[in-house]
């Protein structure tokens, strides 16, 4: 009886240190954007790609960062396609253009400026900057966007 119960113990352990440590992988990603906007530090706690139509019917992609507890400040970068790559970003006339809104009535348009998508899957992810066409300058932004549905 003795040799059955240690026998017994010692399965029951065995058991339990092949199945009972298991970690599991942690499945939320956080989805958000920094960047700096005329030399202030700014994060935007939600990052997302949508797709979008204009009025004549074309469709572009736009990653967009907005903040948790604001309306404003907001960053929009418009592509025709979410695809990795380095894009040159020019006014809403091109096919690549940005937006930076500072409240509901203004916005700043991007000049020119560079838009790197660095990765796709699991997260649209990348950098990005440009000038606006009244001089405010966005930089040093990164970003990590859930992707469209």
């Amino acid at each position: 009886m003795k040799l059955f119960l240690t026998f017994a113990i010692f399965a029951l352990s065995g058991a339990a240190i092949f199945t009972g440590c298991q970690k599991s992988e942690p499945t939320t990603t956080k989805y958000n954007m920094s960047v700096d906007i005329a030399g202030k530090a700014t994060y935007f706690g939600n990052c997302f790609v949508n797709l979008s139509y204009n009025p004549l019917g074309a469709s572009n992609y736009v990653i967009e960062g907005v903040q948790d507890s604001a309306d404003f400040p907001t960053v929009f970068l418009a592509v025709p396609v979410i695809a990795t790559g380095v894009y040159n970003i020019g006014s809403p006339s091109t096919s690549v253009y940005a937006k930076y809104f500072s409240d509901t009535v203004t916005s700043h348009i991007a000049a020119s400026g560079t838009l790197v998508i660095a990765s796709t899957t699991p997260v649209v992810s990348g950098t990005y900057s440009f000038t606006c066409t009244d001089g405010t300058v966005l930089s040093k932004a990164i970003f990590m966007a859930k992707p469209a549905p």
